[in-house]
């Protein structure tokens, strides 16, 4: 019970400090060190933080993620992803996929606020469709965070694999569907009543080939994840090796300017620095930690054993809530999933599939996510229309989530 009860102190701070506006970074380290205080013997703190701060276990997550802003830096100061947005739309001969994919596509990049970019993109595809303003607004929203379950270039795709200790491909066969699962219902949502509308036309070997030629250092990163036998960051830096080797290619040949190419690296290099990025991981990273080298995961698992409150209950209420209140997936990854990984164990994925679709559900419906905010101003709507539209497939998505739980059991 008084583990418990900590535990509950710990959340109800992150909370207030949620709500106060306090940066989620600084939230998390302080929680990692009040849970130190806490659980821990106060000899062995400085010994248990140096370990977890100079572990490479921790620091191949956060040169990780230094990895994937790199790639999305040098892919945007080489303007390829304006250009990836423009031979997607192409991709299509009716125009309502092309309006669906276009912020699906830049999606595929973690960028803060990278819903403001694709807003005029969508707009401008769909001016002539019979839509309103907050099915646009719905449209971008919706499938510019479709991937966020399942491609392993975001945070809390990194944070669950370094708390859970599952590798990212069996993450992603269990989160995979939910992404399929929101693109179908997405589209049902936002075309219902929609006619289809004429699109580009043309050879569809051309239209892709033209998408790849974009596409291609997204792809081979993805690939390079999902099935070379190295650490994260090794797959990502060598697609990002490769791109740099075209470029230089090209310069070679004249058809990029060397120094082009040149500030091009400096600014991606410059922009891949993002100090808070770094923070957030490091704090989930320690908090996760601390609780698993104190007695708090064991004090915690025999108290929930005691009351019989199943653990399928955690899962889905406290990832939702943190989930709404910090806006961030990586908020509500470092914030719950030690705390799921202590009641419920590690025996298999399921719960924590549940718990990440929970949470991503919940920050997609925080009136605190940069993302809907731009996009609901950009668009001159409100957030409830736009919520009032990602009902139903939210609600899908739970429903999955919680069947993916119970086959986990049972097949």
């Amino acid at each position: 019970m008084i583990a418990f009860l900590k535990i509950c102190g710990l959340l109800l701070a992150v909370i207030i400090a949620s709500a106060k506006k306090v940066p989620i970074s600084i939230t998390l380290i302080v929680a990692s060190v009040a849970a130190g205080f806490l659980f821990m013997p106060l000899e062995k703190i400085p010994l248990t933080f140096l370990k977890i701060i100079f572990s490479w276990d921790t620091w191949k997550y956060v040169l990780a993620l230094w990895a994937v802003l790199l790639l999305e830096g040098s892919l945007n100061k080489m303007g390829m992803l304006k250009s990836l947005a423009s031979s997607s739309v192409k991709m299509f001969t009716d125009r309502r996929y092309a309006c669906a994919v276009l912020p699906s596509v830049i999606g595929f990049m973690p960028s803060v606020g990278g819903a403001y970019f694709s807003a005029p993109l969508v707009h401008e595809i769909a001016k002539d469709m019979d839509i309103s303003k907050e099915k646009k607004a719905f449209i971008n929203y919706w499938f510019r965070h479709i991937w966020e379950s399942s491609v392993p270039l975001y945070p809390g795709i990194f944070m669950a694999s370094a708390i859970t200790g599952f590798s990212i491909p069996k993450i992603m066969a269990f989160q995979f569907p939910v992404t399929i699962l929101g693109a179908f219902t997405g589209f049902a949502v936002a075309y219902k009543d929609v006619a289809r509308t004429q699109g580009e036309k043309g050879r569809i070997s051309k239209r892709v080939l033209e998408f790849l030629k974009d596409a291609w250092p997204i792809l081979l990163a993805i690939i390079f994840v999902l099935t070379l036998p190295t650490e994260i960051v090794i797959s990502i830096l060598l697609s990002i090796t490769i791109l740099w080797i075209v470029i230089i290619v090209k310069v070679e040949k004249g058809q990029v300017e060397g120094k082009f190419a040149s500030r091009v690296f400096v600014d991606a290099l410059k922009e891949s620095f993002r100090p808070n990025y770094f923070i957030i991981l490091l704090g989930s990273i320690l908090l996760n930690q601390v609780l698993q080298n104190s007695t708090a995961f064991g004090e915690l698992s025999i108290w929930f054993n005691s009351t019989g409150i199943p653990p399928v209950f955690v899962a889905i209420v406290l990832p939702m809530i943190l989930g709404m209140l910090i806006g961030a997936t990586p908020g509500f990854v470092g914030v719950s999933f030690p705390i799921i990984l202590a009641i419920a164990g590690n025996s298999s994925y399921g719960i924590f599939a549940l718990a990440f679709t929970s949470g991503v559900i919940g920050v997609l419906f925080s009136p605190m996510h940069l993302c809907i905010v731009l996009t609901c101003d950009y668009f001159r709507t409100t957030l409830f229309k736009v919520f009032r539209l990602m009902l139903f497939p939210a609600i899908a998505q739970m429903a999955l989530g919680i069947l993916t739980w119970w086959m986990s059991l049972h097949l």
